[in-house]
């Protein structure tokens, strides 16, 4: 349901081509102050449903691609196998009693992935894959370690194939963009 309200909600089409990204200082006020590398036209909403920011794409066959993000705020979290099992499992039962609440079919769990990006952020990424009633959607959840502060990302994507998607690659290269204050 958050999904489309979100998308119901975010519905309007933006004017504009892609162009160039801008540096955008988010957070402060009691979060955590961040940088994200937002191009043209994407918008950057605050508030929304209790989502501190979400980030929303262009208008495409009355759908658009959105990154919610949530600055959770300082950590001393640290990732280790059996913690990152555990999570794996949380998330994917997590997924399925929420999907079986909205009567949505869950078609496949990405396994959890994790890195380190060239700025030093180490992140761990989830995501599920899931049929609404006529369309697919791509969910990637991203929790980033950014100098001691823990973010969380959510990018919904629409599609059988994200890879396929400019617009989903273009929000993984915003989450990708973060850098921490």
């Amino acid at each position: 349901m958050r999904l489309l309200v979100l998308i119901l909600l975010l519905g309007g089409s933006f004017i504009g081509a892609p162009a160039s990204a801008e540096t955008r200082h988010l957070g402060g006020k009691g979060t955590p102050a961040f940088q994200l590398n937002i191009p043209k036209p994407w918008k950057v909403f605050r508030n929304v449903l209790r989502i501190p920011y979400v980030i929303a794409g262009p208008v495409r066959a009355t759908l658009r691609t959105v990154v919610e993000v949530t600055p959770v705020g300082p950590t001393t979290l640290k990732w280790d196998s059996e913690a990152l099992k555990k999570h794996q499992a949380e998330y994917e039962d997590g997924r399925k009693k929420w999907a079986k609440k909205r009567h949505f079919k869950i078609l496949s769990f990405a396994p959890q992935q994790s890195e380190t990006w060239a700025s030093g952020i180490d992140v761990q990424i989830v995501g599920v894959s899931y049929q609404l009633t006529e369309s697919t959607a791509n969910e990637l959840s991203c929790y980033a370690l950014c100098k001691g502060k823990l973010f969380h990302f959510k990018r919904i994507s629409r599609g059988p194939d994200p890879m396929q998607d400019s617009d989903a690659q273009t929000a993984d290269g915003i989450v990708r963009s973060l850098r921490c204050d």
